[in-house]
């Protein structure tokens, strides 16, 4: 009957997998934070803009036209406070998935080092087969010899 014999490369192989995964959702957490950054940085120069278009309004002016304008800015301070937050659930997002590829890395390596042992082990049983078979291999020899003489 054939011995059972363990593979750590159909692991290795799992956990690579699992880590590049990892690694994946990172890069897309991390563009999806930086769209959001780039969003809120638009709307604060959209808004300083409107701001400064407002300050600069002189002469006789429209109520409603001014009151337009202030409710647009709130709009547009409003809109940054949701990206904010967004930015703010997205930044978890990204240190989550930072958590989880260091995981990851870390129980690649692990097993790495597992199968390693495994080869090394397997390697020094060998050897000591071998060793053994060539030490019974000499003794029977001599003793071939010792009864020749």
């Amino acid at each position: 009957m054939k011995k059972f014999s363990f593979s750590f490369q159909y692991l290795l192989d799992a956990h690579r997998a699992k880590e590049q995964a990892a690694e994946y959702k990172l890069v897309l957490a991390t563009r999806a934070q930086e769209d959001i950054e780039r969003m809120i940085f638009k709307l604060q120069q959209t808004r300083i803009l409107q701001v400064d278009s407002l300050a600069k309004m002189t002469g006789r002016i429209q109520r409603t036209d001014y009151t337009a304008r202030l409710r647009h800015i709130d709009s547009l301070s409003r809109r940054q406070e949701s990206l904010e937050k967004e930015s703010q659930k997205a930044a978890e997002k990204v240190e989550a998935c930072r958590a989880e590829l260091r995981r990851e890395m870390t129980s690649r390596k692990v097993h790495e080092k597992l199968c390693e042992r495994e080869r090394t082990e397997w390697v020094d049983e060998v050897m000591a087969e071998e060793q053994k078979n060539m030490d019974e291999l000499a003794a029977a020899r001599w003793s071939r010899q010792g009864r020749a003489v």
